[in-house]
C-alpha cells in the first residue's frame, strides 16, 4: 500500500511572512531527504500521486469549511498589524505608490483581515506568533516528519468508554 502525501496549509494575513516561512520549510524538509513541493492548489490527483512526500500550500483563507479536511497540518502565521503594514509600505518605490498602498490597506486589506483571515486562527493546528525563528521552522518540520512517519494520519485521542468512566469513580 502506498503512503499518501502530507498536505500542509500555511495561512496568515498579507505580509505576514508566509512566503519566507514556506521557503524555509521547503529547504528544511528537502535537507532531510523529503520530496516536497509548494503548490497553488491541491487536487485529488495530487493526493493519489504518491511520488511526493509532502505538499505545501499557502494563502490567506485556506481553512474554510470546504477545504479544511484536505490538510494534515494547518499552520497560521500571526503577525502584528503594524509590522505587516510596515512591510507593505517598505515595498513602495514612490510616495504616490505608498499612499495608494496605505489607502488599499485601510479600505480592503485590514477589513478583510479582521473579517476573514483572523477566523482561520482557531482552525489551525499550529500558530506561529510574530517574526518566526529557525526554531519555528524546526518545530513545523518535525511535526511534518512525524505525520509522514504515521502515514499521514493524525493520531486521534481515544475517548473513554462510559464503562471506563464509571469504573474509575
Amino acid at each position: 500500500m502506498s503512503i499518501r502525501p502530507i498536505v500542509v496549509g500555511i495561512c496568515g494575513g498579507v505580509a505576514s511572512g508566509k512566503q519566507l516561512f514556506t521557503r524555509s520549510l521547503l529547504a528544511r524538509l528537502r535537507s532531510r531527504g523529503c520530496s516536497v513541493e509548494e503548490v497553488e492548489q491541491v487536487t485529488a490527483n495530487m493526493i493519489k500521486d504518491h511520488r511526493m512526500d509532502c505538499y505545501l500550500l499557502r494563502g490567506l483563507t485556506l481553512f474554510t469549511d470546504q477545504h479544511r479536511t484536505y490538510f494534515d497540518l494547518k499552520i497560521f502565521l500571526d503577525m502584528e498589524a503594524d509590522i505587516r503594514l510596515c512591510r507593505i509600505l517598505n515595498s513602495a518605490q514612490t510616495f504616490d505608490e505608498m499612499r495608494r498602498q496605505l489607502n488599499r490597506y485601510q479600505s480592503l486589506t485590514r477589513p478583510y483581515h479582521v473579517q476573514s483571515v483572523l477566523k482561520q486562527l482557531p482552525l489551525s493546528d499550529m500558530c506561529i506568533n510574530g517574526s518566526f525563528h529557525e526554531k519555528d521552522v524546526d518545530f513545523a518540520s518535525l511535526r511534518i516528519l512525524e505525520l509522514m512517519k504515521n502515514n499521514g494520519r493524525k493520531e486521534k485521542e481515544e475517548e473513554p468508554d462510559d464503562d471506563d468512566y464509571t469504573r474509575s469513580l
